[in-house]
C-alpha cells in the first residue's frame, strides 16, 4: 500500500475514486464508502494518474496523465469508461492541474499553472478542442448549475478564492469570496458541494 490522495466521490456517493502511490507511478483505483469493494481501475507505465474528475452521470471518470519528458513534464486530459474499461486522451494541457465536468457532461474545466500564472482551459469531450476561457486564473470546480468557483489572481503571486459563470467561451467574474488571499496556490484546491 501506498500514499492515497486525491479522493472525488461519485456523483450517486456509493463509490470514491482516489490516486495511490505504488513505486514510482501514481495509479487510479476505486473504493466503495465502507472500505469494501477497492480495485485498480487505471494502471499506465510511466505516467502518473491524477485529479480524478467524475462525468455527471458517474459513467467516466476524467484525470490528468502526467509523464516526465526529459527535464520537464508533460500533461495529458484522459478520460476512462468505467463500464468498458477503455481509456481514451483527449488532449494535452501544457501544466494542468484540476479538472471539473459541465454539468451537461459535455465539456470538462481544466485549470492550469505555469510559474506564477494560471489559465482555465474548456475541453470539449467529444471533439477534445480547446478554448482558453480566462486568463489569471486557476484551481477551478463547476458546480450543478454551472457556477464556476476558482482562484483568481488579483496582483502577482495573490490570489483570491472567486465565483463566475461561463458566457460562451469566457468566464465572467461575478465577485470575490471574503477577503482570505492564497499565496503560494500550489497545494491548494477548489471544490464545490452538490447543490
Amino acid at each position: 500500500a501506498g500514499l492515497r490522495f486525491d479522493p472525488a466521490w461519485s456523483p450517486a456517493g456509493d463509490a470514491i475514486a482516489y490516486v495511490e502511490q505504488l513505486g514510482d507511478e501514481r495509479v487510479l483505483r476505486l473504493v466503495a464508502p465502507d472500505g469494501t469493494h477497492d480495485r485498480l481501475a487505471l494502471q499506465m507505465a510511466r505516467a502518473d494518474l491524477v485529479a480524478p474528475a467524475w462525468s455527471p452521470d458517474g459513467r467516466e471518470l476524467a484525470f490528468i496523465e502526467r509523464r516526465f519528458a526529459g527535464s520537464t513534464y508533460t500533461y495529458d486530459i484522459g478520460i476512462l469508461d468505467l463500464g468498458s474499461g477503455d481509456h481514451r486522451t483527449l488532449a494535452r494541457v501544457p501544466h494542468a492541474s484540476t479538472i471539473s465536468w459541465a454539468p451537461d457532461g459535455r465539456s470538462l474545466l481544466v485549470g492550469t499553472y505555469e510559474g506564477e500564472d494560471g489559465a482555465l482551459v474548456l475541453l470539449d469531450v467529444a471533439s477534445g478542442q480547446r478554448t482558453t476561457v480566462a486568463e489569471h486564473a486557476t484551481k477551478a470546480a463547476v458546480a450543478d448549475d454551472g457556477t464556476i468557483a476558482y482562484l483568481d489572481r488579483i496582483r502577482q503571486g495573490i490570489w483570491r478564492l472567486a465565483v463566475g459563470h461561463l458566457d460562451g467561451d469566457r468566464l465572467v467574474f461575478d465577485r470575490h469570496i471574503g477577503t482570505d488571499e492564497v499565496y503560494n496556490y500550489g497545494h491548494f484546491g477548489v471544490d464545490v458541494a452538490r447543490c
